[in-house]
C-alpha cells in the first residue's frame, strides 16, 4: 500500500459459497427472464394494433377490459431498468470469480519459468531456464504471496544455500529486472 492510500476505503470482498452463489445466479436470472418476457409482452401491446394482438394472442373480451394502456406503461418504465440493472449485477458479481480464475491461470502459466528460494534472511527469484537467481522486486514478492509464483522455503541460509548449488543455480546479488525475468513485453 502507497504512502496516500488509506486502509479505511480498501474493502474487503467475501466470496460466496458456490451453493449460494449457484441459488443467487438461479433466482436472479429467473427474475430477469421473466421481466425480459413480460418488457416483450410490454412492447408489443405498444406496438402492434390492439385488436391485431387479442385476436393473436386468443385473449378473451373480458379480461381486455381489465387492461389499462397508462399502468402498462409505467410498469415498462419501470422493469426495464431493473430488468438492466439485473443483468449488470449478474455479469459484474457473479461473473467475475470466472474471469478471476482464468485471469489467474494465465499469470501462473506466464510466470511458470520463475521460482522463489528464500530462507528467513535470503529470497532470490530464479530464473529456471536460465538457472540464475537475483533479489526479487517488491511486484514478485506480491505474486509468490498470491501464489503466483511457485516458491521453496528453506528454515536456515546454509540450507537454502545448498539447494542452490545443488541446482547449479547462479546467483546475482542485484535486483531482478523485467528482462532478467523474461518479462519485458514483446512487441508483435
Amino acid at each position: 500500500m502507497g504512502p496516500y492510500q488509506s486502509r479505511v476505503f480498501k474493502r474487503r470482498r467475501r466470496k460466496l459459497s458456490p451453493k449460494v452463489a449457484s441459488i443467487l445466479r438461479i433466482v436472479l436470472l429467473a427474475l430477469l427472464v421473466a421481466l425480459t418476457l413480460d418488457t416483450a409482452f410490454l412492447f408489443a401491446v405498444a406496438f402492434l394494433p390492439f385488436p391485431v394482438l387479442i385476436r393473436f394472442l386468443g385473449i378473451p373480451t373480458e379480461f381486455v377490459a381489465l387492461l389499462d394502456v397508462s399502468m402498462i406503461v409505467s410498469v415498462a418504465v419501470v422493469e426495464v431498468p431493473i430488468g438492466i440493472v439485473l443483468a449488470v449485477f449478474l455479469n459484474r458479481v457473479l461473473g467475475e470469480g470466472k474471469r478471476g480464475m482464468i485471469q489467474e491461470v494465465d499469470a501462473v502459466i506466464k510466470y511458470s519459468d520463475l521460482k522463489f528460494y528464500f530462507s528467513p534472511d535470503k529470497p532470490y527469484i530464479v530464473k529456471l531456464k536460465t538457472k540464475t537467481g537475483y533479489l526479487p522486486p517488491k511486484y514478485i514478492q506480491r505474486l509468490v504471496k498470491g501464489e503466483i509464483i511457485e516458491s521453496l522455503s528453506f528454515e536456515t541460509d546454509s540450507e537454502l544455500t545448498k539447494a542452490i548449488k545443488k541446482e547449479t543455480i547462479t546467483i546475482n546479488e542485484s535486483q531482478a529486472k523485467r528482462e532478467d525475468l523474461g518479462l519485458s513485453e514483446s512487441k508483435t
